[in-house]
This record gives structure tokens, C-alpha cells and sequence, in this order.
């Protein structure tokens, strides 16, 4: 955390080559390669949980051979306000 800010590292966000980086943000961009990353402002977006994550059993069946296990939870994220997420791109 720096200055109140959270920053997380993943490595779900695209490294991008030349030619990726013209062909979606034009001819103006012309690093050797490009990462993009995403900034959310507070209510940028929400997280929900109806029902928190947890194991189900079914019991022991046919006699003992069988066992039914389940894991269930009901839980939910939305963009609340997209004007409080900008995307960037670094070189």
C-alpha cells in the first residue's frame, strides 16, 4: 500500500507486442512492448456474497461405497461506476 492506494500484481493483464500495441491503440503507440494495467477508483466496483462458500455432504451410500460431497456458495461482482476505472499502458 502507498499513499492509501492497493496495488496487486497478476498475471491476468496482457503483455503486448508491437504490433498489438499499434493494432488496438493506433499508430501513435509504438513502444518496443507494452503492459497493460487497470486502475479502480473506490466504488468502482462490488463484490456480494449470499452465501458463503461451504462443503455439502449427502451422506454414505450404497453401502459405504459411495460418498456425494459438494462445494456451494452463492456470490456475485458488477462494475458499479465504470467512469472510476482507467486502463493504462506502460512501456
Amino acid at each position: 500500500m502507498y499513499e492509501g492506494v492497493i496495488f496487486l500484481e497478476t498475471t491476468q493483464m496482457p503483455t503486448l507486442t508491437t504490433a498489438q500495441v499499434v493494432a488496438k491503440y493506433g499508430a501513435g503507440f509504438t513502444p518496443a512492448e507494452g503492459w497493460e494495467c487497470v486502475f479502480m477508483g473506490e466504488n468502482a466496483f462490488g463484490w456480494a456474497i449470499s452465501l458463503d462458500p461451504e462443503l455439502r455432504d449427502d451422506g454414505v451410500r450404497d453401502f459405504g461405497r459411495k460418498h456425494g460431497l459438494a462445494w456451494y456458495g452463492i456470490w456475485g461482482s458488477a462494475i458499479i461506476d465504470e467512469s472510476f476505472i482507467v486502463k493504462a499502458l506502460t512501456a
